[in-house]
């Protein structure tokens, strides 16, 4: 397995990757849970060479404590490439943020238009651009024929798929299920970030989503029904902090002013100092509860 830091060595890799097969990319910001392990077996299975990348911009982090944490969460990075290597990982790109983002770094991918128009750009504008940012460059280093991504990182693959279209960036995003431990949380990039006193409280994100599935399936054909009700059970624990719940449209992440076949339940809680975005995804003729 081969470890790249440069720039520059990750440029001129990618130029060999025509002779060598499909290439996959499962980008991570630097923590390793059982999503991603998911990513790579699917990456491995359909493609002759993975690429995992390990890189997070401080400006995708929503508070200082979220940030800190996650800083103490990067060291063990040898076990890491150790456990990447015994899975079949055939380069890691771990990027300094120095070389992505240099002093005199001045162009940024700022999205627009409905995603530009969502709660989380409201809140936290500046890491969508972030986000959309490095993904961007990232596509362009790696050059990779699939991307792969979890569904339940909703505003990563809506970023994904609008740079593909709008910059005609030569790459397939597949995105697969969620995974979620035994209390129904899903693995994100800041689950590993949560204490485990955290993670019990943290378990109301997904009963949240749950009770708006229910209702959902029960006929409820009402936004506002649908949110208030999920925002009960989320006040209803003292120890998180409801930043928003939605019904969104699942493809534009567009608010729903009405619920016709499809919808995303949306919900940004914070335990302590971690911020926890989750999804599920209904649908009329086929409800997924994740």
């Amino acid at each position: 397995m081969r470890v790249i830091h440069e720039l520059w060595e990750m440029t001129e890799t990618a130029r060999g990757w025509l002779s060598g097969g499909t290439v996959a990319l499962v980008p991570t910001q630097g923590s390793l849970h059982p999503g991603h392990l998911a990513l790579i077996e699917a990456a491995r299975r359909e493609c002759e060479i993975c690429v995992v990348s390990f890189f997070a911009d401080p400006l995708q982090f929503t508070s200082p404590e979220e940030l800190a944490r996650h800083a103490h969460e990067q060291g063990g990075s040898e076990h890491k490439l150790r456990l990447l290597e015994r899975l079949g990982v055939d380069v890691v790109f771990a990027p300094e943020r120095e070389a992505m983002y240099p002093a005199d770094f001045a162009t940024y991918v700022t999205p627009a238009g409905v995603l530009a128009e969502c709660l989380e750009a409201r809140l936290y504008p500046q890491r969508l651009q972030a986000m959309a940012t490095t993904a961007c460059k990232l596509l362009l280093l790696v050059r990779p024929d699939i991307a792969y991504v979890l569904r339940n990182e909703v505003y990563t693959v809506a970023l994904m798929r609008r740079l593909v279209r709008d910059l005609n960036i030569d790459v397939n995003i597949s995105v697969l299920p969620e995974q979620r431990d035994a209390g129904g949380l899903a693995y994100s990039e800041n689950y590993s970030l949560l204490t485990a006193d955290e993670r019990l409280v943290a378990r109301v994100v997904y009963s949240s989503l749950l009770t708006g599935l229910g209702l959902l399936l029960a006929g409820e054909r009402r936004p506002e029904a649908v949110t208030q009700a999920m925002e009960q059970v989320i006040k209803a624990e003292p120890l998180a902090t409801l930043e928003y719940v939605a019904l969104c449209d699942p493809d534009s992440l567009a608010a729903l002013a009405g619920i016709e076949d499809r919808a995303l339940l949306l919900a940004a809680v914070r335990i302590g100092g971690v911020r926890l975005l989750d999804s599920l995804l209904w649908s009329q003729e086929r409800p997924a509860a994740g």
